[in-house]
């Protein structure tokens, strides 16, 4: 916290002691392991010189988007399993709703000859069926308590899913929808478009009347979601990987342990990570050429890692994520 001396009187920069009271609350509220570890009860919330790269710190923290804003929420619930589960697009999350339909009605999914990877959010089984935005009205509708239900999410790490968003959303998807607005028209400008995402992010953050986009939905904070402002400590995170078939298949074990803890069957379970193991959806980017080649052009520009740093900072620290390097 700064504090300045002006005509005599003290100034204190009130959003500094905001923030400061924000982190000091989890770190004192939040204890928990690193989340490359498994799943873990809630965030590890730890500022320090080893973890951060000087961004966010003195004068610089005006210039990142600040956590826990109220943003886009969607809940998919297994009532009779009291699982909640909350979808951050990017973060496998078409996935994680087809797990949720399943577990849902698993009878009717089946007989719909649907399947974990082939369940697209545009023709989605459970649409409307099993779908909430709040836990207020999760708790209204089930007449369950808080403390009965299992709420869980997937989070990833902040580079590797601003990635594969750009890649599907901006890339690939463009192609097929021949749309040249989207992504704001920076076409295959990364350092565009984070600007573009940076300042409509900083501008909601400060209250300004701004409609959330396409793009907005995909993009912005994780911690955005999911009313963390709210229920962060009664979350369970599980860290989502992909990079080698290795990592991908401990991922599914941990959501399977989750899945079991919660009573759902074991050979439901098994069938569920099985099928995920042996195919991916339609939109996964990992080991696309595309992929390959923005990563490269991201990581190498500096002025577009300091935008995702400024823009992801909270993610990267809330949920024990490491900071990239950026180039000099």
């Amino acid at each position: 916290m700064r504090i300045k001396i002006k005509r005599g009187q003290i100034q204190i920069d009130y959003l500094t002691f905001i923030l400061s009271l924000c982190i000091v609350s989890l770190i004192v509220h939040f204890f928990s392991n690193h989340v490359d570890e498994g799943i873990v009860e809630s965030p590890k919330a730890e500022l320090n010189e080893s973890r951060n790269p000087g961004f966010c710190v003195d004068e610089e923290h005006q210039n990142c988007i600040p956590p826990f804003r109220k943003f886009d929420n969607k809940y998919r619930i297994a009532e009779k399993f009291n699982l909640a589960a909350c979808v951050i697009e990017k973060s496998m999350s078409t996935v994680l709703a087809a797990i949720m339909c399943l577990l849902h009605d698993e009878q009717a999914f089946r007989l719909a000859n649907r399947t974990l990877t082939t369940d697209m959010w545009e023709n989605r089984f459970c649409k409307e069926k099993n779908e909430f935005n709040s836990v207020k009205t999760i708790l209204t509708t089930t007449k369950r308590k808080l403390e009965d239900l299992t709420l869980f999410t997937i989070v990833r790490n902040p580079v590797d899913r601003f990635l594969s968003g750009f890649v599907d959303k901006c890339i690939l998807e463009k192609k097929r929808n021949l749309n040249p607005n989207k992504c704001y028209g920076c076409e295959r400008n990364i350092t565009c478009f984070l600007q573009e995402e940076y300042q409509r992010a900083k501008k909601i953050a400060s209250g300004g009347s701004l409609g959330w986009s396409y793009e907005d939905i995909h993009f912005f904070p994780q911690n955005w979601h999911c009313e963390m402002h709210t229920y962060i400590q009664y979350f369970k995170f599980i860290n989502y990987r992909s990079k080698t078939k290795e990592e991908y298949s401990k991922m599914l074990e941990e959501l399977g342990g989750l899945l079991l803890s919660s009573g759902v069957p074991g050979t439901l379970v098994d069938s569920v990570t099985s099928e995920l193991k042996k195919t991916r959806t339609g939109h996964a980017t990992v080991g696309v050429p595309e992929r390959i080649y923005f990563s490269k052009k991201l990581k190498s520009d500096k002025t577009a890692m300091d935008l995702l740093i400024k823009l992801y900072y909270y993610d990267f620290v809330l949920f024990g994520f490491p900071f990239p390097d950026v180039p000099r």
